[in-house]
């Protein structure tokens, strides 16, 4: 049989100042992520309500006439 180790963790003051800067890098994303999510929403708010006032279909027809262009123009 194996004897079992004790072994003490010794937490110095650079892994507390360490942890401190991870703790703010994470509430800085979590600010960002929060920002994103705002302008996203807004972002989808508009995209309905443009979709709302414009022709049914007339979105997903722009993109295929662009695909179609780009096409013959570079054959």
């Amino acid at each position: 049989m194996s004897k079992k180790r004790k072994f003490e963790i010794h937490q110095d003051d650079e892994l507390a100042q360490i942890d401190e800067e991870l703790d703010l890098a994470l509430e800085q994303l979590d600010s960002a992520n929060v920002t994103v999510g705002g302008l996203l929403e807004e972002m989808e708010a508009a995209n309905k309500q443009y979709a709302g006032t414009s022709e049914p279909g007339s979105l997903e027809e722009e993109p295929e006439k662009d695909a179609k262009n780009e096409e013959s123009t570079i054959s």
